[in-house]
């Protein structure tokens, strides 16, 4: 079935154990196996703006009526995906699975909270938007402190200036000691653009410092 077709036109083929394939063009082709369905197409009740009768194969109208909420999960994840070919097999649990489904997720808890209906491709870009404005985070309780991502890098090569945390450091360094403190204090680019000496910090250390 690699010919082309229009769009609401059907095309399929059976075998000997009476297993339909069939190919059904809509927004974009949709293909489907049944035991159950051939490729006839039945009106679904509903009119399209032009007040013509909606028309679609009896075995979508019979997966729309008994499709569960994982499908309907699976199916919204597919929309806009940024997975891409690969050979890489945890590409598709990372992009597709997790990344997706987290999104998916996230939507609706964002329409349930807000009563707004929202496109799942404006609500990916709204996500992006968000996660790019790393360079200022600011904190309720900061008083007005500001933890800033230093953006300059080291010998002009691809990673910024780091250095360690101090509020990490000032607790290794009780524990463990100094020597230990500057093996296992984490290493950051955020720092409090208000305070005198722009000290490094981590976000949670940032918030325990400047409450």
């Amino acid at each position: 079935m690699n010919a082309k077709i229009k769009k609401g036109e059907i095309k399929g083929k059976v075998n000997s154990k009476g297993v339909v394939a069939s190919v059904w063009k809509d927004k974009r082709e949709v293909r489907m196996i049944s035991t159950k369905h051939g490729i006839n197409i039945l009106e679904t009740g509903k009119k399209n703006r032009k007040g013509e009768p909606i028309k679609k194969p009896e075995s979508i109208i019979f997966y729309n009526k008994h499709k569960q909420g994982i499908d309907v999960s699976d199916q919204m994840t597919t929309y806009f995906s940024p997975l891409r070919k690969t050979i890489r097999w945890y590409h598709k649990v990372a992009f597709h699975l997790l990344l997706g489904t987290s999104v998916i997720n996230a939507m609706i808890l964002h329409k349930q909270i807000t009563g707004k209906k929202i496109q799942i491709s404006e609500f990916r870009e709204k996500i992006i938007m968000a996660l790019g404005k790393v360079d200022q985070i600011i904190s309720p309780r900061s008083n007005k402190h500001k933890l800033v991502e230093n953006n300059q890098y080291r010998n002009n090569s691809n990673r910024k200036n780091r250095s360690r945390c101090v509020g990490c450091y000032e607790r290794l360094r009780k524990e463990l000691g100094r020597n230990e403190a500057q093996k296992k204090c984490k290493q950051v680019n955020t720092m409090c653009e208000t305070c005198e000496t722009n000290p490094y910090y981590c976000i949670d250390c940032f918030q325990i410092y400047h409450k």
